[in-house]
């Protein structure tokens, strides 16, 4: 499918009864999660803000998760005390953090006030994260995590590097359907100070090529908001909470062009 294509078959589950019913629901479910001091408020929140930036616009998810937008210091926090313990006890993480990390992305890049500590406090545990091989679209979230993070030990080493090894960083390179490069490549051009211009190949034939990669399971929605988030703020220095209306106006030019 084109992005015009998947941007259709998305909408035809999004129908009146969702926006009226479904996403309201969505909220209020994590608003009580949040009320009797449980993780689950940011259950599912990078997933859905995903759709309903691709479908509806970042204005869109700013109103309908307005309500909670103060949610994730605690839900976080209580979180990660429960991997303090997986920690003590000498057993990896499950790859269910990263639905944390995502949902503070997510929140960040629409422009919500998530203090700079909460996804910092992630830093620590993205080492310990036991991602299955069946599941690389993790693997991807797992290092452009990192990469945001500037966390290199963790990164390098999914993107195929060793920690401290030289990675080449050349610009206007192309990628396709190669995440890996595309990884190593975003993170070189942080280590060098590349400008926008430089990785704009890379981060537009990405955007061409993610329809087909959504399909064979490479990567996810949540994907999509951290690249942006790396190409957009970290590489062009826009303002984080901009990051969102810039990755909205490049899927909707993808749209205009039929990719």
């Amino acid at each position: 499918m084109t992005w015009s294509e998947r941007l259709a078959h998305m909408a035809k589950f999004q129908t009146g009864d969702y926006f009226t019913h479904h996403v309201p629901r969505f909220v209020a479910d994590r608003l009580e999660a949040h009320n009797q001091g449980g993780a689950g408020s940011a259950g599912q929140v990078g997933e859905m803000a995903a759709e309903l930036l691709f479908t509806r616009g970042p204005a869109f998810v700013r109103n309908a998760f307005a309500p909670m937008r103060h949610v994730l210091p605690q839900a976080v926090a209580s979180y990660l005390k429960e991997c303090d313990v997986t920690i003590r006890e000498n057993r990896p993480l499950s790859t269910a953090i990263l639905t944390l990390s995502d949902a503070t992305n997510a929140f960040e890049i629409i422009g919500f006030d998530v203090p700079p500590s909460v996804l910092e406090s992630f830093r620590r545990y993205l080492v310990a994260i036991d991602v299955p091989r069946e599941s690389p679209a993790l693997s991807w979230i797992r290092g452009f995590t990192a990469l945001a993070l500037n966390e290199r030990r963790v990164w390098t080493m999914i993107a195929g590097y060793i920690p401290g090894q030289a990675i080449p960083f050349r610009p206007g390179e192309t990628f396709e359907f190669n995440v890996q490069g595309l990884l190593a490549h975003l993170g070189a051009a942080r280590l060098v100070g590349a400008s926008f211009e430089d990785v704009r190949p890379a981060f537009w034939h990405f955007m061409m090529c993610a329809d087909m990669l959504f399909d064979v399971n490479q990567i996810d929605y949540e994907l999509v908001l951290w690249i942006a988030r790396v190409v957009f703020h970290h590489i062009a220095g826009e303002p984080l909470g901009s990051v969102a209306d810039l990755l909205y106006t490049t899927i909707q030019t993808c749209v205009t062009h039929g990719l």
